[in-house]
């Protein structure tokens, strides 16, 4: 099997997937994030080399702080700085030695990524007039990335010529990132038509600049951390498509910008 089968087989039963728990929304969507930070958190641990009592406690905490967001978002940051904290009284117990370097990986993995993707369920659970909505402005954000991606590689691959951070990612150029942020911005015109009873057509606008600007940047802090482990994926659970870090950095970097922008207009 060819890795393009591959890849394609996986999107065929992953896509429709998380397209019905995106929609379905609630507890089932709060499960779904809690698993997919468990294994982020723990593909996070790999790449820094943690081990220990403090990486388990890590992905516990990276786990549970889904659910929390979605049944007590009251109780999150108490919650984040309890994981913190235990994880702070854990590390000392081992050794000293590298202490703080141990202690910023171990608590990288509750933040990142799972604090950052937890504003998802902020998001998905917000004051919408009607239940369904959030799922809707989701999937717009999540296909917004994915067109994002795909007009970057092809629109790089084409035209590319001039190096993005080339110590960081050497396949990426500027044509390609340029290419990335229009591919946004033409699907932001389309789902503004479909959206008008929840976004407007200016709205999902700066949502595209949101994508096609801090997305790519995520993109590129976690090329950072694959080249700084001396790796080419986070994993393989995914198949050809990576880890589960490979497919959700982008969406970790946006996810808190969208959240406080849609806070802002008042619909979360």
């Amino acid at each position: 099997m060819s890795q393009l089968t591959h890849r394609v087989g996986v999107a065929l039963w992953g896509i429709p997937l998380l397209v019905i728990v995106v929609l379905i929304g609630g507890g089932l969507f709060a499960l779904f994030l809690a698993v997919v930070c468990c294994l982020a958190a723990n593909e996070f641990y790999r790449l820094s080399e943690s081990s220990g009592a403090a990486v388990s406690i890590g992905i516990v905490c990276a786990g549970l702080l889904p659910l929390v967001m979605h049944f007590r978002p009251d109780w999150s940051l108490y919650f984040l700085a309890l994981g913190i904290l235990v994880i702070a009284l854990t590390l000392p117990s081992h050794r000293l030695e590298n202490l703080l370097g141990r202690f910023s990986s171990a608590a990288g993995g509750i933040v990142y990524p799972s604090l950052l993707l937890s504003f998802l369920v902020l998001i998905r659970d917000g004051a919408w007039e009607k239940h369904y909505y959030g799922g809707m402005v989701l999937i717009y954000i999540l296909t917004a990335i994915w067109i994002c991606d795909t007009a970057a590689y092809f629109g790089g691959r084409a035209f590319g010529k001039r190096k993005l951070a080339p110590v960081v990612s050497p396949n990426k150029t500027w044509e390609g990132a340029i290419f990335g942020i229009i591919g946004a911005l033409f699907w932001a015109v389309i789902a503004g038509q479909v959206l008008k009873p929840v976004l407007t057509v200016p709205q999902c606008v700066i949502g595209a600049l949101i994508v096609g600007t801090v997305g790519q940047l995520g993109d590129l802090a976690e090329s950072a951390l694959k080249r700084s482990a001396g790796v080419k994926d986070t994993g393989n659970i995914l198949g050809p498509h990576g880890g589960v870090l490979d497919r959700f950095d982008s969406l970790a970097a946006v996810a808190p910008v969208f959240f406080f922008y849609f806070k802002a207009l008042g619909m979360v």
